[in-house]
């Protein structure tokens, strides 16, 4: 006869070997050029944003670590420094009215000295966010004394960035930059009579994204391409 008790534990045991396969996180990176980039140790990059998510601060941080690592020297301004040192009018969050701020900066000779006297080059135009969907886990397994049951939330989570460089020298959008990453965390509280054992995997969406673009933008901006490794699938450790 087999023992309801260790039953139970068996199946506890199996959910518990399940939380190591589940929460991957899977991104993926692409950008589109419409023009040649390339960019000197002498010449600086502006990072603009609109809304200041917090997926879109923390991407300021990593398009500009990448970009040092990428070419040292290469000076990069922040959105503070920029409406200090060049233009202080908020920067919009749609594109027709980006597109007459960039014929702005392009056009006013005010504009246009403060750019050169700081050597700008390029601007890179930030926007995204985070988005989360959650759903209840409930359910049971076996029965009577030796009864499973565990209760808890996962959640569907996407985190997008998308980034528009804009060349000020010839005055032209040279392409684009997205990043994706999508995980689904989870958390659940599997228990037999009074006992609850709390598990869970979580997904890092946001800071995969925002590698990705980091690094795709320095990428893109020193003419490379992506490699192949820029889609992929991270897994937690065991």
């Amino acid at each position: 006869m087999t023992d309801p008790m260790k039953s139970g534990w068996v199946i506890l045991l199996l959910l518990l070997m399940v939380s190591l396969w589940a929460g991957c996180t899977t991104s993926q990176v692409q950008f589109a050029r419409q023009t040649k980039t390339t960019i000197e140790a002498r010449e600086t990059v502006a990072i603009l944003i609109s809304t200041e998510s917090p997926l879109e601060n923390d991407a300021v941080t990593c398009i500009s670590d990448a970009l040092r690592n990428a070419r040292p020297g290469v000076r990069v301004i922040t959105p503070d420094e920029f409406r200090r040192n060049i233009f202080y009018y908020g920067y919009p969050d749609n594109d027709d009215e980006r597109r007459r701020y960039f014929t702005l900066l392009a056009n006013e000779p005010a504009l246009r000295e403060r750019i050169a006297k700081l050597g700008l080059r390029y601007v890179v135009s930030l926007h995204g966010g985070t988005e989360q969907h959650g759903e209840p886990l409930l359910g049971a397994a076996g029965g009577g004394g030796a009864a499973i049951t565990w209760f808890g939330m996962s959640w569907d989570r996407k985190s997008r960035l998308e980034a528009s460089v804009y060349d000020l020298k010839q005055v032209v959008e040279a392409g684009t930059i997205r990043a994706l990453a999508e995980g689904r965390p989870w958390f659940l509280c599997v228990g037999m009579g009074p006992f609850c054992v709390p598990m869970g995997a979580a997904t890092f969406t946001e800071s995969k994204s925002c590698t990705g673009l980091g690094a795709a933008v320095a990428t893109f901006l020193t003419g490379g391409n992506l490699p192949e490794s820029a889609n992929s699938t991270d897994r937690p450790k065991e």
